[in-house]
């Protein structure tokens, strides 16, 4: 079998990865949310970051490791990468369409 290296870019904070696949905690925090941008995330007038990552304490740690914050993004076919910006609910709707 072969396994090819991942391409890794740096995270944009385009808020891609948590359209098209809310992460664990994001799903636990809101059930009720199942489609679009996560509720944890905040655009910053440049960027989206995630709440959960931002308070103080072990919580956020623990979310930072498992996500692997800080190692960059491997979403392969990320459209948003290029194009950074606050998303319409309809956008991030159709990201996390599964095709």
């Amino acid at each position: 079998m072969l396994i090819e290296d991942r391409k890794v870019w740096r995270c944009v904070g385009c808020g891609f990865c948590c359209a098209h696949q809310r992460c664990t905690f994001g799903v636990a925090r809101h059930p009720e949310a199942q489609t679009g941008l996560c509720p944890e995330l905040e655009w910053t007038g440049h960027r989206y970051v995630c709440r959960l990552m931002m308070q103080p304490g072990q919580m956020a740690d623990m979310v930072k490791q498992e996500l692997r914050s800080g190692e960059g993004c491997v979403s392969f076919n990320n459209p948003w990468r290029k194009d950074v910006r606050e998303r319409t609910p309809e956008e991030a709707k159709a990201a996390g369409t599964k095709k």
